[in-house]
């Protein structure tokens, strides 16, 4: 090859790969019929990264007879060109969040699955819950995959607030109305293994993850007789479970908020859910296990498990472990709401507060904890929930409202350092769902095989995480464990009138994202070319519903608005700039990637 064909892919190429700058441009030069040159370009930028399919297709179209140069020299950039697109599909992990934990900033550590095998166990998704039971598989002596979409910690776990908890947040005198005493001590014993287990983990595989012992505080969100009367029927339930807890006064001190009277839980917990969750899957890594990110699951059959590329994976057992099932049928979906909340991170002067957790009583409630930074601390509040997918107009204000709050009641809260969302899925009778898919079974189960799965985390998914790591194992390990009857999808409460409401509630919100499929309902009132760039909307064309993303150049980026999950129709999301389905949760970026379930492929470009 000639010197200035050499400059010619170093000026070209190389320096694509070099930069690093927010608004890194990846530009191929490509070579026209006439032999001039014409550029097509694929960036990093404030609206996001725009994929690596425009690039793909014109490296494609670049050959060697097309081109007035040298066979060598086409090959060399066609080749040089794919290894660019290569670099920028592990460079780039769709969904990611600047949080305080810098989720955006998790890697590809770990390799693509790219030829078939066999294993003992075949855990689906990296988060909390998938880690906890490969890591208690693997120390028991199984075999076990782990295969994740994206990177590990890349869901919800990432973007948790990490509260680990003794206290169950929907409230255990709820509990044993729903599910009775015995099944509520059931729970308590399980939240408080949950957090030992992570203590003697983070201490046993020397977990750097600012993991702390701390106290944790419920208390009235207003002086009402209500707020006090619930306090005071939690801390009766509580003492009779046995729960290490006391009533206190914190005298209404600005460093604990101006809270006056609160129930004590001891010994809850905190950590880094990012740090965590990598020094679990290094764990799970140097005990055996096989960790293979960037592999998307497209066909769960039996006991086999394929992936976009036609690998497969068998195994004895199945573990869905990816935040909700991503089952067609219905069942499942009808047992939980998705909700989103929001999370902002407030600056304080170092020391100013004392680390602890704190949750009001409020609907939807409010949780605070203290992360610990060089020269200040940060004040990390969470709260305004409601249904995912659903009036975001309303909740434009939604991190306003939590700096406020938290200002109102912590004096010395200074600056927003962060802020950033993440989604729950609440049950019916709110305690998760970990075991059986409730249609299992090989005796006329419309799920043919004994998949297991975790979901239903009822906002406490690093806790309940942890206890699906525990459970889980011995369901496989074939142990019985006292929690499984209070834990199955199967379960019914012994309060017949909640689980009709709830269940009722949760198929009213499938069948009005359905409703939506009629001409012009649950569109948007906009005309798409006046879209303001990085804005995205839902539109009626012609017979279809069609999402519709301007980037910042003004292009306008096109899909099907609906989920190729159940077919519900997606609604734009102006405060993360996705796309949400209001049934049961899927999550597509601005480009229509999946990076959320139950969905398992993207949203259908329209050219």
């Amino acid at each position: 090859m000639s010197e200035a064909s050499m400059r010619f892919l170093r000026s070209n190429l190389g320096g694509i790969l070099a930069s690093t700058t927010s608004s890194l441009r990846l530009r191929l030069h490509q070579l026209s019929p006439a032999g001039g040159f014409s550029s097509g370009s694929l960036e990093f930028s404030k609206c996001g990264f725009l994929g690596t399919s425009v690039l793909s297709e014109a490296v494609d179209s670049i050959t060697p007879q097309a081109m007035p140069v040298s066979r060598q020299f086409a090959r060399t950039m066609v080749s040089s060109a794919r290894s660019v697109v290569e670099a920028a599909d592990k460079a780039v992990v769709p969904g990611l969040r600047q949080t305080l934990w810098n989720q955006h900033d998790q890697k590809v550590t770990f390799p693509k699955l790219e030829k078939d095998a066999s294993f003992d166990v075949i855990v689906v998704g990296a988060g909390i819950s998938g880690l906890s039971i490969a890591y208690n598989l693997l120390k028991a002596g199984k075999s076990v995959i782990v295969i994740e979409s994206r990177v590990v910690g890349a869901g919800m776990t990432g973007r948790s607030t990490a509260h680990i908890m003794p206290w169950f947040d929907d409230y255990y005198h709820i509990v044993e109305k729903l599910h009775g005493f015995e099944n509520t001590k059931h729970v308590a014993a399980s939240y408080v293994k949950a957090i030992d287990w992570i203590d003697q983990t983070v201490n046993e595989e020397k977990i750097d993850c600012n993991f702390s012992r701390v106290d944790g505080y419920l208390y009235p969100h207003d002086d009402s007789k209500v707020a006090h009367n619930k306090l005071e029927k939690e801390f009766d339930v509580c003492r009779k479970l046995g729960l290490n807890v006391e009533m206190v006064d914190l005298g209404r001190d600005p460093s604990s908020g101006s809270i006056g009277t609160a129930l004590k839980f001891s010994n809850a917990g905190q950590f880094d859910p990012i740090k965590y969750v990598n020094g679990l899957a290094k764990a799970v890594a140097s005990k055996g296990g096989k960790i293979y990110e960037t592999t998307k699951v497209r066909k769960i059959d039996n006991n086999q498990v394929t992936t976009a590329d036609g690998v497969i994976v068998t195994g004895e057992e199945v573990v869905l472990a990816t935040f909700t099932p991503p089952h067609r049928e219905q069942l499942i979906h009808t047992f939980q709401q998705p909700e989103y909340y929001y999370a902002v991170g407030l600056k304080l002067p170092k020391g100013s507060v004392k680390k602890s957790l704190w949750w009001d009583t409020a609907t939807p409630y409010h949780n605070v904890r203290i992360e610990e930074k060089e020269d200040h601390d940060v004040l990390v509040v969470a709260g305004e929930n409601h249904d995912s997918g659903k009036k975001f107009e309303e909740y434009q204000d939604a991190y306003k409202k939590l700096e406020q709050w938290a200002k109102e009641r912590w004096t010395s809260a200074g600056e927003v350092l962060c802020k950033w969302t993440g989604q729950i899925y609440r049950p019916v009778g709110f305690v998760p769902l970990i075991g059986p898919d409730p249609l299992a079974g090989n005796t006329g189960g419309l799920v043919a095989w004994d998949q297991l799965i975790v979901t239903g985390d009822s906002g406490q998914g690093i806790t309940s995480g942890t206890i699906a790591g525990i459970l889980i194992t011995d369901m496989i390990l074939k142990k019985d464990n006292p929690w499984a009857a209070i834990y199955s999808p199967k379960r019914r409460a012994t309060s017949t009138k909640e689980t009709v409401t709830g269940t009722g509630e949760r198929v009213w919100n499938t069948i009005e994202g359905i409703k939506d499929l009629l001409p012009f309902a649950g569109t948007d009132n906009v005309d798409i070319e006046d879209l303001a760039p990085c804005g995205g909307c839902v539109v009626q064309s012609g017979v279809s519903k069609m999402a519709v993303y301007k980037d910042e150049k003004g292009c306008l980026h096109k899909f099907s608005a609906i989920c190729p999950h159940l077919g519900c129709v997606v609604k734009w999301n102006p405060i993360d700039g996705v796309f949400n389905c209001p049934c049961h949760g899927s999550i597509f970026d601005h480009h229509g990637t999946v990076v959320n379930g139950p969905a398992l492929v993207d949203l259908s470009r329209i050219d």
